[in-house]
């Protein structure tokens, strides 16, 4: 599968993140879960929930607190970015945002093991991202992007 997401694929093309942002804010993000999940803090899935929903949309990801500490560790520590294109991570945080609206709505209706069930797969395919730079979520972009048609193999003549 083509990994590069073409103009004539995403209109956000021009969108670049720092992928170091990311790993840290995933890291960030599944500390925040698993305060929800070990401790008497079960508020933590509404701050990650409002959290989640800004980093979902693009330009609102700077509002975001997980964001904004990422920011300032990078800037402390000085690291050098790691720019990449960031179409395939708003999907993905909009993916991300579903599921912390589905921990949030689980825990509030008094269903405990199915709000428990969504922040365990959030703190899954966040810990991926923050160690490993697996997205889940994009993984899901890229393969929607080939189904449709939008993204064939580069050997492809179609």
């Amino acid at each position: 599968m083509n990994q590069t997401c073409t103009a004539d694929i995403c209109a956000t093309n021009d969108f670049q993140i720092n992928y170091r942002v990311v790993n840290i804010t995933a890291f960030i993000t599944a500390a925040v879960f698993l305060v929800f999940l070990f401790s008497d803090y079960k508020w933590a899935v509404f701050l990650i929930t409002i959290d989640g929903g800004l980093r979902a949309f693009k330009g609102m990801g700077k509002f975001a607190p997980t964001n904004m500490i990422s920011n300032w560790i990078l800037a402390t520590l000085k690291v050098t970015p790691k720019i990449a294109n960031g179409t395939s991570k708003i999907f993905a945080s909009r993916i991300g945002f579903m599921m912390c609206i589905g921990a949030s709505v689980f825990f509030v209706a008094g269903w405990p093991l199915y709000a428990n069930i969504f922040a365990w797969m959030m703190v899954l395919f966040n810990l991926l991202d923050s160690f490993f730079s697996f997205c889940m979520g994009c993984q899901m972009y890229k393969a929607i992007q080939y189904i449709s048609g939008r993204n064939k193999p580069a050997d492809s003549e179609a």
